[in-house]
């Protein structure tokens, strides 16, 4: 398993969110549902860049 994979998946154990969304409160365990939240703001279906405020790291 890779390292990456393993500290994502204990995310789901431990509640831990460490990316957050610029414009709301928002926060998610992987930057994927992160990317996907930001649809809201931008309007955009695809392709969406953005900035990650990470506020903890394994």
């Amino acid at each position: 398993v890779e390292l990456s994979k393993l500290r994502r998946h204990i995310r789901t154990h431990t509640g831990e969110k460490p990316y957050s969304c610029p414009h709301c409160s928002y926060c998610s365990p992987d930057t994927f549902k992160l990317k996907r939240h930001l649809r809201v703001h931008t309007g955009k279906k695809k392709n969406i860049y953005f900035t990650l405020l990470i506020h903890f790291v394994i």
